[in-house]
């Protein structure tokens, strides 16, 4: 009886090994997953008639959803007539028409737009071209002159205070001396008024334009001592002077040169 259960268990232990081995070579050979045990599972889960009977409910359940189908299909909306599709590409055309117009209106605006800019562009170009050849007749007509350079010259032996006394004179509208264009000007001055003229303010500046750069420094050093604002002012208009190309001849000491107002230098 010993003899038969030893055989009994060693026939078991060696079934196992076997099935074992059986499915770590299905894993192995990729003919195993959980998918596939879903299926075997399902398979022998239902009876042969279950299986029968889910059949014939899918084959009633086709009929039944064609039967439905083919209904839909009849009670569809009919064809359109000619008519009726000419009438929509009508419409459509009307609508194609309707962009046109507004894409012709819209260029039309740009084109509008683009005309007044180039049109601002042009006259602001003149008015400048017409501000430079202003400026470089004004340097031609004095700044170049002999009598000019005397007087540049006279104000440059001056000490800076009286030097920007006299140009103060200038300013003030003051000067016996005056241009036409400072004496049709200097009323105001003569009024009371403190704010200088543009035709003096010119006159000023073209006198510390032609100047060098030593006693051009101390003159506007003076200025900013009593006036800061107007000497900024005279800086500025001395900057904008300089921008104006001379015209060949002129001096390199002087004319059409910007100084580099530094550091205050002490008198002598």
């Amino acid at each position: 009886m010993k003899a038969v259960l030893t055989a009994v268990c060693v026939l078991a232990i060696v079934n196992m090994v076997a099935l074992a081995g059986v499915v770590g070579w299905l894993n192995s050979t990729d003919r195993l997953s959980k998918e596939r045990v879903q299926k075997v599972r399902e398979l022998f889960t239902k009876t042969n008639a279950e299986d029968e009977a889910a059949k014939v409910e899918a084959e009633a359940k086709k009929k039944v959803d064609d039967a439905k189908a083919a209904e839909d299909a009849k009670h569809q909306k009919a064809p359109l007539t000619a008519e009726q599709q000419l009438g929509i590409k009508s419409g459509l055309g009307e609508v194609d028409r309707q962009k046109m117009k507004r894409l012709e209106r819209e260029v039309a605006d740009l084109s509008q737009s683009l005309a007044e800019a180039r049109q601002n562009y042009t006259s602001t170009r003149d008015r400048l071209e017409k501000e430079r050849k202003d400026a470089l007749a004004a340097v031609e007509s004095g700044a170049l002159s002999p009598q000019f350079k005397k007087a540049v010259g006279v104000l440059e032996g001056l000490k800076a205070p009286e030097a920007k006394s006299v140009l103060q004179q200038i300013l003030d509208g003051n000067s016996t001396d005056l241009p036409g264009a400072l004496k049709a000007n200097s009323a105001a001055a003569a009024t009371g008024e403190k704010e200088p003229t543009d035709a003096a303010m010119k006159q000023v500046v073209s006198y510390l334009n032609a100047m060098s750069d030593r006693p051009r420094i101390k003159v506007i050093s003076e200025f900013q001592k009593e006036n800061p604002r107007l000497a900024a002012q005279l800086l500025e208009r001395l900057r904008a002077f300089g921008t104006v190309a001379p015209p060949p001849g002129t001096p390199k000491e002087g004319v059409g040169r910007v100084a580099d107002v530094g550091p205050q230098e002490p008198q002598k």
